[in-house]
């Protein structure tokens, strides 16, 4: 009996012998075989998707997505009444860009949207085999300015993308295509802009800077800039080495730490990205070369940052930190200090501008999307707010330090009578 402990009946089924029928061992021997079939039953459950248990009907009323039948043609949807209308209050509210800058940017995008294809195998951008277009094959979905409309309205916006399909009339599968095609020729035309790029500016700029800033903080000798982190949230890693490192205990919460330097013309001149949310503003700062840069222009040129206290000043002479009151602190010192608390408020104003102008960066980054598509959306987020403020101007940075009036005779007050 310890050899066959399972006997089989007349109609050739399985069944259990009587427990005086077994000893001990085979007991054991059952238990174990058991338990080993719930084991890898159980395991084949965890990997099976909750999909593989529904009909196709149960599956697509679960789906957040709106199907073709219900959308109407790309060529007649709501952006290209948008588009038509050439209103600059609709323009600014979808895209972020007035009438002539988004037509100026147009002009530059559709020779590239032209010349490479969507659709690829491995994920990367590749030419058309037509110079023309997709001359021989089937039309795009969206045309060059409903391609350059998405990405800035994805910018725009924040939570689910359906609210996208009845704006564009594409369905869910292409509207992702044509959002990462989008967002990596955006990318590229708005590298090669001088009003978009980040880059530190020239030192007649910097001394420009550090003039303004001077006239509204005397005690601010010196400073040009000011300097801030940013925690983007993040969706929650798989693996627990690399969850540790996005996970940040004092906000209890996956995190993707960025740090950004203003100026007063409301333009981000340097920033690292993607940075694990563990990491302190300070480590950001420092494993970026955001230090080495601010030290080359206080060398070149005598220009301080305005920094919080998350900021190391010890090794750092180029920082100006705000913070509370010490004690046996100095007349002089408390007076540098109260100016630069005064001070940050425009990096607070400068956050909210990046915050506000680009809902997108609110919502939880999905960490399947990988570290490259995470950091070039980033990084077209900052040349966008750097394209927006130099060719449309609104900036409430640059509408402090650059304020403009519209004078009336001789004198400006003339206005209010």
């Amino acid at each position: 009996m310890a050899n066959s402990p399972i006997f089989w009946n007349f109609d050739n089924q399985p069944t259990m012998p009587s427990r005086s029928s077994l000893d001990f061992d085979d007991e054991l021997l059952l238990l174990g075989t058991v338990s080993l079939q719930c084991i890898v039953i159980l395991a084949a459950y965890a990997l099976v998707d909750f999909d593989f248990f529904l009909t196709v009907d149960e599956v697509r009323r679960r789906r957040r997505r709106i199907p073709r039948c219900a959308l109407t043609s790309p060529r007649y949807s709501s952006f290209q009444t948008l588009l038509a209308s050439r209103n600059e209050q609709a323009y600014i509210t979808v895209t972020g860009l007035d009438v002539a800058t988004f037509s100026d940017l147009l002009v530059r995008f559709e020779p590239l949207y032209k010349r490479y294809s969507p659709y690829t195998v491995n994920g990367k951008i590749v030419p058309l085999r037509h110079e023309q277009g997709t001359r021989g094959g089937r039309p795009r979905s969206l045309d060059a300015a409903g391609c350059l409309g998405l990405v800035l309205c994805y910018s725009r916006t924040r939570g689910s993308l359906f609210s996208l399909q009845l704006m564009y009339g594409v369905t869910h599968s292409v509207l992702l295509v044509f959002l990462k095609f989008g967002i990596r020729l955006l990318y590229k035309v708005l590298k090669e802009d001088e009003g978009a790029q980040v880059r530190i500016p020239s030192p007649e700029k910097i001394q420009e800077y550090k003039e303004i800033i001077r006239a509204n903080y005397p005690a601010l000798d010196g400073a040009w800039c000011v300097m801030d982190g940013l925690k983007l949230l993040i969706q929650k890693p798989g693996d627990d080495g690399v969850q540790n490192g996005y996970y940040n205990s004092w906000l209890h919460d996956h995190f993707v730490s960025c740090v950004y330097v203003f100026v007063p013309s409301g333009h981000i001149v340097a920033q690292t990205l993607n940075n694990p949310g563990s990491w302190h503003d300070s480590l950001c700062a420092l494993n970026g070369n955001l230090y080495g840069t601010l030290a080359e222009v206080f060398e070149r040129d005598g220009g301080k940052c305005v920094v919080d206290s998350a900021f190391s000043q010890k090794r750092c002479r180029f920082l100006i930190k705000s913070g509370k009151e010490t004690v046996g602190e100095s007349v002089a010192r408390r007076r540098v200090r109260e100016q630069a608390t005064a001070m940050r408020q425009a990096v607070e104003w400068a956050m909210r501008a990046v915050q506000g102008s680009f809902p997108r960066l609110k919502d939880r980054f999905l960490f399947l999307d990988g570290s490259d598509d995470r950091r070039i959306f980033l990084h077209l987020i900052s040349m966008l707010l750097n394209y927006r403020t130099s060719y449309v101007g609104l900036n409430q940075l640059k509408s402090t330090f650059y304020p403009v009036f519209d004078y009336v005779g001789d004198n400006v007050l003339d206005v209010f009578n």
